[in-house]
């Protein structure tokens, strides 16, 4: 569930990145802001201030997404580490990383109707 919790918050982040860039990047190239699954430094590019608490969750949802979504292994032991295990604690944590970021986008409420 970690996995799938921050491979949302990613492309979250990314679509505000994106969203607050505008216009201007080159089509043939992939911006550098974007070539990170660091959670923490795509929310230092969006502005958004979360709390401690939230800025802990995400950073550890980046191990997941780079480790357990992304990629087999690290050529790093370093890399290796996977923190807490997921806890169903953590679930409104996600739910307000996530509601946070979908209002910055100025999406729909979830569940609304066409």
């Amino acid at each position: 569930m970690l996995v799938l919790q921050g491979l949302a918050i990613e492309n979250l982040l990314k679509a505000l990145i994106a969203k607050n860039h505008g216009a201007g990047w080159d089509d043939r190239t992939f911006p550098d802001k974007l070539k990170t699954h660091d959670l923490g430094t795509l929310v230092d590019h969006t502005g958004i201030r979360l709390s401690v608490d939230d800025r802990l969750f995400v950073e550890e949802l980046s191990a997941f997404v780079a480790w357990l979504g992304r990629y087999p292994s690290s050529i790093k032991p370093s890399d290796m580490r996977i923190g807490v295990l997921g806890r169903t604690e953590d679930l409104p944590i996600f739910a307000r990383i996530f509601n946070t970021l979908h209002d910055a986008l100025g999406l729909r409420p979830l569940g609304a109707d066409e």
